[in-house]
């Protein structure tokens, strides 16, 4: 009978080992709970994570568009204020070359119609730039004579600045129109300690 109860005990405990192989151990409730515990707690660090990183990206996002807002303001800045500039610089020339700056002359300097240059001269007696009378030449007035001595200087450093890289005079001077006013005091400087280093060289 002992035997009998030894080879039964055997007999389960092999089957117990065999049930051990063939069928993983399952999880208790408390197992389980601590697996969703720890998949719950992933999925909200992601969740952190994400809205950290949007938070981030809305951030950044805002400051490159500050940043570009602030290029195009200055751009449009720069607009409005070229067409003031050329005009003073063309009248100062006028009266250097010949004595008087017309409103016929800067037409077809500027290549537009007279109408456009009654407008913009217009507008520059608004602003102090010029004094005009019907009929009567255009005059500088000690503001704009200022600001054209100013654009002049300006426009011969970005000349000189694109000759010494190599551009052919008449193209730096025609280069130069179009970029001198959208260049910064900055970079004006720059180009002022290179040529300057150029010369001494």
């Amino acid at each position: 009978m002992e035997i009998q109860q030894s080879e039964d005990k055997q007999k389960t405990l092999h089957r117990l080992n065999l049930l051990a192989i063939l069928e993983p151990e399952r999880p208790t409730n408390s197992a389980l709970m601590a697996t969703e515990a720890a998949r719950q707690g992933l999925q909200g660090r992601r969740i952190m994570a994400n809205k950290l990183s949007e938070n981030e990206t809305a951030e950044s996002l805002a400051q490159s568009n500050s940043v570009s807002a602030a290029k195009f303001e200055q751009i449009r800045k720069a607009h409005q204020s070229e067409v003031a500039e050329d005009y003073v610089e063309m009248i100062a020339e006028l009266i250097t070359e010949t004595g008087e700056a017309r409103a016929v002359d800067l037409a077809a300097r500027f290549g537009v119609t007279a109408p456009t240059v009654n407008a913009t001269v217009q507008r520059l007696q608004r602003e102090g730039l010029v004094e005009s009378r019907p009929y009567r030449s255009i005059f500088l007035t000690d503001t704009g004579r200022a600001l054209a001595e100013r654009c002049k200087a300006r426009h011969q450093l970005v000349a000189s600045f694109l000759e010494a890289l190599g551009v052919d005079p008449q193209q730096a001077d025609a280069d130069a129109e179009g970029m001198e006013h959208h260049i910064s005091a900055e970079t004006l400087a720059v180009f002022a300690t290179y040529l300057s280093k150029q010369n001494k060289g």
